[in-house]
């Protein structure tokens, strides 16, 4: 009789035992979820990462786990975690190639790779997939996107070529602003330049010319005035036989002078920069939406009084 208690006491006991870990298991991997969905919807998107990511490595047979890797990503790109979040997108790329959010991550990998500067590179992984899915339902925005790496590369005829290709597309509406885009680079080669050696080479010939030949007159004002102030002095200097003070203005000059040379080659430099930059900005500028009076059904105006 004893021993038949014992047996059904340890019979339960083994039930137990086994069946509470299957049950527990459950509970923590919706806990584990919920809570990494919690934490990412207050906006604390590293502790999110961290719950997402535990999520994966506790139960990579889940359903969810795919799942989790997109919020992974998602979260790394809104805290600005721009190169973990492109290698967060290269996993789930290599690892769910047919799921039907790659287009969704592919354009978050090369997003990150603008915000990095990385240009090249975004439009490299663009140009690849578009060419192994040419009926990506994202065409029309990675085409934009490869333009847009290739005119922040300044590579101006590429650019122009694949905002030829988007304008070509049916029923987007990126084909009227990727033709305009197309137009505008046709000017690229007009963009207004000044040549860093021609520059310093005036400034050699006489201070502050270079820096007035690349739009900036009172640095050219500056720079005359000061090479001109110590090479009076020390022409003084030697002239009332003060070598030692006439060697010395003299010594100083020179570094004014070749700071002279160097300041023209970068004002000439940092003139063409600008140009470039103000030209991206005016092709760029056709994809940002523009607020109209006709799309407005009511408006009116505001009396706005600051302190």
């Amino acid at each position: 009789m004893l021993k038949t208690r014992l047996l059904t006491t340890t019979f339960l006991l083994a039930l137990l035992l086994l069946g509470r870990p299957a049950t527990i298991r459950a509970e923590n991997q919706d806990q584990v979820y919920d809570f990494a969905l919690h934490l990412k919807q207050k906006g604390e998107l590293y502790r999110a990462v961290t719950e997402f990511e535990r999520f994966r490595f506790r139960f990579p047979a889940d359903p969810r786990s795919q799942t989790a890797l997109y919020e992974i990503i998602d979260s790394l790109f809104q805290a600005e975690q721009f190169a973990r979040a492109a290698d967060a997108c290269e996993t789930y790329l290599d690892r769910y190639p047919e799921s039907q959010k790659r287009g969704e991550v592919l354009l978050i990998m090369v997003k990150s790779y603008f915000e990095m500067e990385k240009y090249e590179e975004g439009a490299g992984e663009l140009e690849y997939f578009l060419a192994a899915h040419p009926d990506e339902p994202l065409k029309p925005e990675f085409l934009r996107m490869i333009g847009v790496s290739y005119l922040n590369s300044k590579k101006w005829s590429a650019a122009q070529k694949v905002f030829s290709e988007l304008a070509a597309l049916e029923n987007s509406e990126l084909s009227r602003p990727a033709g305009q885009a197309a137009g505008k680079l046709e000017k690229a080669s007009k963009i207004s330049r000044r040549s860093p050696f021609f520059a310093g080479l005036l400034s050699a010939a006489l201070p502050g010319a270079g820096q007035l030949y690349s739009g900036r007159p009172g640095d050219a004002f500056a720079s005359l005035t000061v090479n001109g102030l110590f090479t009076y002095l020390a022409v003084v200097s030697f002239q009332e036989k003060k070598y030692v003070v006439g060697g010395l203005m003299a010594l100083m000059e020179s570094g004014w002078y070749s700071g002279n040379i160097y300041s023209a080659v970068n004002a000439a430099e940092n003139y063409n920069q600008k140009q470039e930059e103000t030209f991206i900005k005016r092709v760029t500028d056709y994809f940002t939406p523009r607020f109209s009076w006709k799309d407005q059904e009511n408006y009116g105006c505001s009396l706005v009084f600051a302190f």
